[in-house]
């Protein structure tokens, strides 16, 4: 404990359940000394103008250029935790690797015999460098080990009855042009619970038609949708925790910022009924017959190859 008052601040483009999980890490790292108060900002916040005041800064994602005019060049120790690696080095970076992620995702669904695969974005006006990093990586990862590119789907945000109907319906068409089982990956628990509501209003069999994979694992949500959400995550809270230590090094200036840049270590899929293979032995064998009869009856006599190239198998 020292005797000097220090403010310090967590900003982030919006709060959330998974970002109040950072919050509360870094109140655990700070909560054995009473001389640093906390402060909390979004980048729209009217009162941004009072991170000027801060001894240190903890920021979900890079500030914009917006929040970073504030300081006029000049800007207290800020700690960036990142998909995008920034390029100002008067910024430390903890770095979450895109790539890492996505492999982890693209690995399940190809495991779960997806025969197409999609990346759905958060809400239009919430589309940010995170989501288009990770749409950007999944591309990459998934071309690797299946040879496809995800389609995007992009939904709305809006209160508007019509709308909302409207997106439901535009889904719903949209899914119906994909080659089942489709292997979705969304950007966001809360999107993907939406989702899996819209299959389940319009009859879309989870997961044995889509099989969906969300981001941010929050019990909140992966718990309480049906089927429940396979998701995947960081540790929030051990993500934070880490950033306020190195923030407390770089205002006490061990450290330049771009020697206390790290990369956050990455975790695996959390997986629930969403995404699961859910066809066993006797239904793989009755879709066989059933694409062998259909197949006969066009006058083509399927070869294995076909069949197995139909029940997405080997």
């Amino acid at each position: 404990m020292n005797g000097r008052i220090q403010n310090w601040a967590f900003v982030a483009p919006k709060m959330s359940r998974d970002l109040s999980e950072y919050f509360e890490g870094v109140l655990d790292f700070i909560k054995d000394d009473p001389s640093i108060f906390l402060h909390s900002f979004t980048f729209a916040d009217g009162n941004i103008a009072d991170l000027r005041s801060m001894h240190g800064i903890i920021s979900y994602t890079v500030p914009p250029p917006e929040v970073m005019k504030v300081f006029g060049g000049r800007h207290p120790p800020i700690v960036a935790i990142t998909m995008c690696k920034p390029t100002d080095p008067s910024l430390c970076y903890a770095h979450i690797d895109p790539d890492g992620v996505a492999a982890r995702v693209a690995d399940l669904l190809a495991k779960r015999n997806c025969r197409s695969y999609a990346f759905c974005s958060s809400h239009a006006p919430y589309f940010t460098d995170e989501s288009a990093a990770l749409l950007q990586a999944y591309r990459r990862q998934l071309y690797a080990r299946t040879g496809q590119m995800p389609r995007l789907f992009r939904p709305i945000s809006t209160l508007n009855v019509n709308l909302i109907d409207s997106e439901v319906e535009r889904f719903t068409a949209w899914f119906a042009r994909m080659p089942k089982p489709c292997g979705m990956f969304v950007h966001g628990d809360d999107v993907a619970r939406k989702m899996l509501d819209t299959c389940r209003l319009k009859g879309i069999r989870v997961p044995g038609e889509l099989r969906v994979i969300g981001t941010g694992n929050s019990p909140m949500y992966c718990e309480r949708t049906f089927p429940t959400l396979s998701s995947y995550a960081i540790d929030h809270h051990k993500a934070a925790t880490d950033a306020a230590r190195t923030l407390q090094r770089l205002i006490a200036r061990e450290l330049p910022p771009r020697e206390a840049s790290y990369e956050i270590p990455l975790a695996d899929v959390t997986e629930r009924a969403s995404s699961v293979d859910d066809r066993g032995s006797a239904r793989l064998a009755q879709e066989a017959r059933d694409f062998i009869r259909q197949q006969l009856q066009r006058g083509h006599a399927p070869s294995v190859r076909d069949i197995a190239f139909h029940l997405n198998v080997s």
